[in-house]
Protein backbone atom coordinates (compact mmCIF):
# COMPACT_ATOMS: atom_id res chain seq x y z
CA UNK A 1 0.00 0.00 0.00
CA UNK A 2 0.99 3.24 -1.15
CA UNK A 3 1.80 6.11 1.44
CA UNK A 4 -0.11 9.79 0.85
CA UNK A 5 2.32 12.02 -1.14
CA UNK A 6 2.40 14.41 1.83
CA UNK A 7 3.77 11.53 3.97
CA UNK A 8 6.46 10.56 1.18
CA UNK A 9 7.80 13.53 1.39
CA UNK A 10 7.99 13.96 4.90
CA UNK A 11 5.19 16.92 4.86
CA UNK A 12 3.17 17.14 8.33
CA UNK A 13 -1.11 16.47 8.18
CA UNK A 14 -1.90 19.70 9.60
CA UNK A 15 -4.38 17.25 12.22
CA UNK A 16 -0.58 16.02 13.56
CA UNK A 17 1.37 19.31 13.36
CA UNK A 18 -1.76 20.42 15.53
CA UNK A 19 -1.22 17.72 18.13
CA UNK A 20 2.34 18.10 17.97
CA UNK A 21 2.22 21.76 18.97
CA UNK A 22 -0.36 21.40 21.62
CA UNK A 23 1.99 18.35 22.73
CA UNK A 24 5.18 20.85 23.19
CA UNK A 25 3.06 23.45 24.55
CA UNK A 26 1.92 21.30 27.59
CA UNK A 27 4.31 21.93 30.56
CA UNK A 28 5.85 18.80 32.34
CA UNK A 29 4.81 19.10 35.99
CA UNK A 30 7.50 18.78 38.23
CA UNK A 31 7.36 15.93 41.25
CA UNK A 32 9.68 16.32 43.85
CA UNK A 33 11.32 13.43 45.20
CA UNK A 34 11.03 12.07 48.21
CA UNK A 35 13.75 12.03 49.96
CA UNK A 36 13.88 10.18 53.92
CA UNK A 37 16.43 12.18 56.49
CA UNK A 38 18.53 9.28 56.11
CA UNK A 39 19.24 10.26 52.27
CA UNK A 40 19.08 13.82 53.27
CA UNK A 41 21.99 13.14 55.93
CA UNK A 42 23.97 11.18 53.40
CA UNK A 43 24.08 14.39 50.83
CA UNK A 44 24.97 16.43 53.29
CA UNK A 45 28.00 14.40 54.11
CA UNK A 46 28.95 13.91 50.64
CA UNK A 47 28.83 17.59 50.11
CA UNK A 48 30.99 18.36 52.95
CA UNK A 49 33.70 15.70 52.41
CA UNK A 50 33.57 16.64 49.11
CA UNK A 51 34.60 20.15 50.00
CA UNK A 52 36.98 19.05 52.29
CA UNK A 53 39.08 17.05 50.39
CA UNK A 54 38.52 18.80 47.43
CA UNK A 55 37.14 15.95 45.32
CA UNK A 56 34.51 15.88 42.73
CA UNK A 57 30.75 15.30 43.37
CA UNK A 58 28.22 14.00 40.34
CA UNK A 59 24.86 15.19 41.80
CA UNK A 60 21.38 14.33 39.27
CA UNK A 61 19.04 16.74 40.21
CA UNK A 62 15.38 17.44 38.37
CA UNK A 63 14.55 20.30 35.46
CA UNK A 64 11.24 21.43 33.97
CA UNK A 65 12.78 19.19 31.04
CA UNK A 66 13.27 16.08 32.72
CA UNK A 67 16.53 14.70 35.27
CA UNK A 68 20.02 16.53 34.90
CA UNK A 69 23.41 15.39 35.43
CA UNK A 70 26.66 17.60 36.71
CA UNK A 71 29.70 16.92 38.00
CA UNK A 72 32.30 19.12 39.47
CA UNK A 73 34.27 20.34 42.20
CA UNK A 74 32.02 22.25 44.99
CA UNK A 75 32.69 26.20 44.33
CA UNK A 76 30.01 27.78 46.75
CA UNK A 77 27.20 26.42 49.36
CA UNK A 78 24.71 28.78 50.32
CA UNK A 79 22.60 27.41 53.47
CA UNK A 80 20.20 30.22 54.02
CA UNK A 81 19.62 30.18 49.75
CA UNK A 82 19.80 26.89 49.85
CA UNK A 83 22.02 26.09 46.84
CA UNK A 84 24.95 24.72 45.81
CA UNK A 85 27.46 25.81 42.75
CA UNK A 86 29.76 23.13 41.50
CA UNK A 87 32.99 24.13 38.59
CA UNK A 88 34.05 21.89 36.23
CA UNK A 89 36.89 23.45 34.35
CA UNK A 90 35.44 27.06 33.50
CA UNK A 91 31.66 25.94 33.11
CA UNK A 92 29.58 27.19 36.67
CA UNK A 93 26.82 25.45 37.74
CA UNK A 94 24.18 26.94 40.61
CA UNK A 95 22.10 23.93 41.65
CA UNK A 96 19.27 24.51 44.10
CA UNK A 97 19.32 21.59 46.99
CA UNK A 98 15.85 21.36 46.75
CA UNK A 99 15.73 19.84 43.17
CA UNK A 100 18.98 17.20 44.03
CA UNK A 101 17.75 13.79 43.19
CA UNK A 102 21.12 11.77 44.28
CA UNK A 103 24.76 12.50 45.12
CA UNK A 104 27.71 10.46 43.78
CA UNK A 105 31.40 11.26 45.67
CA UNK A 106 34.30 10.56 43.60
Amino acid sequence: MMKPLQQQNGIIPPETREWLTQKQQTPIPYVRPHLDKEQLLQFSIKIQTAYEQERPLLILFNTPFGSHQFAGYVGQIDPHERWIQLINGSIKKQISLAKIIDIELY
